[in-house]
């Protein structure tokens, strides 16, 4: 390995951002957590104007030999390329690459070969890389995506509490945790739903876990049709690109062992294993911005970010 330097990773959510200073040996020497990173929800200059004030933080007055971007929302439009200009003028003589976070989770994997990841955060997709390529299903945005997200299990939840005030669905566990949550009913809060937004709106996904995981009725088919939305994606990959033996899980949705076992239990038809990371995704940032101008060994760099993050 060449003389060690100095590289940032950012992991750029529908919820949170992590930027990471880090040796090019895999060694962490400094991160900054903000906001969401979303550029289709904060814009283009927020977004980039945000990352180039904690890269600035962390490294004071010198510029990085590598910036990797995983950005939620990187792949609409020219959000990727636009963004890296804006970093690129920030720190002209820094390698820049800007893609979408499922970069990130993909690089988390056991090898360096070929992957498969899934994302199931505010927002979900499904990423398949092969070779240099990464091939997307679905990941079209919460307004488009039909399962698989805090958003969507989050909206269910509020759609249930909804549909239970007009007497179409009987009373239950989620419907009355999510009144108690909204401290009043699901009809009154609806302006305060809107004015609050996505994030918000995510935020009731655990609640509906717990729930189904409880054995409330209206909770289980809730997170059934989005477990199903998921299994579809897989098989719809796997008939694509062929097979995936290890399915790369990141998004706050796999903290839970019900959601993250039913969907285990989905996929193992397709002979495909779920490998949830031990490490942040912030990792995988880090791993490919050192790989932008250093030879790294994967072993060691991953056992020096576990050693220090």
């Amino acid at each position: 390995m060449m003389k060690r330097l100095s590289v940032i990773g950012i992991d750029a959510g529908g919820t949170k951002t992590e930027i990471m200073l880090c040796g090019s040996d895999g060694e962490v020497l400094g991160r900054v957590a903000g906001g969401t990173g979303n550029p289709n929800d904060i814009g283009i200059d927020a977004c980039a104007s945000m990352m180039i004030d904690a890269i600035r933080e962390l490294c004071n007055t010198d510029e990085p030999a590598a910036i990797f971007g995983g950005v939620s929302g990187a792949g609409s439009g020219n959000n990727a390329r636009e963004i890296k200009e804006r970093l690129q003028i920030a720190f002209p003589n820094a390698k820049i690459e800007v893609k979408t976070d499922a970069s990130n989770l993909l690089a988390s994997g056991k090898s360096d070969g070929d992957s498969a990841a899934l994302i199931c955060g505010t927002g979900t997709a499904l990423f398949v890389q092969r070779g240099s390529e990464e091939k997307r299903i679905s990941g079209w945005g919460y307004m488009f995506d039909d399962g698989g997200s805090a958003y969507d299990l989050g909206r269910d939840a509020l759609r249930a509490a909804l549909a239970f005030e007009e007497g179409l669905i009987p009373d239950g566990a989620l419907c009355r945790r999510v009144r108690e949550r909204l401290g009043k009913d699901a009809h009154s809060a609806l302006a305060d739903i809107y004015k609050l937004g996505k994030a918000y709106i995510a935020s009731f996904a655990r609640m509906t876990v717990e729930c189904a995981e409880s054995g409330d009725e209206t909770a289980e088919k809730i997170v059934g049709k989005s477990v199903s939305a998921l299994c579809r994606r897989v098989e719809k990959a796997i008939s694509l690109y062929g097979e995936i033996p290890e399915l790369i899980c990141g998004g706050g949705l796999f903290n839970s062992e019900y959601f993250t076992a039913r969907l285990s239990e989905g996929v193992e038809k397709y002979g495909v294993s779920l490998y949830i990371p031990s490490l942040p995704q912030s990792f995988g940032a880090c791993f490919r911005a050192a790989s932008l101008v250093d030879t790294v060994d994967k072993p060691t760099f991953t056992e020096n970010f576990r050693r220090t993050v």
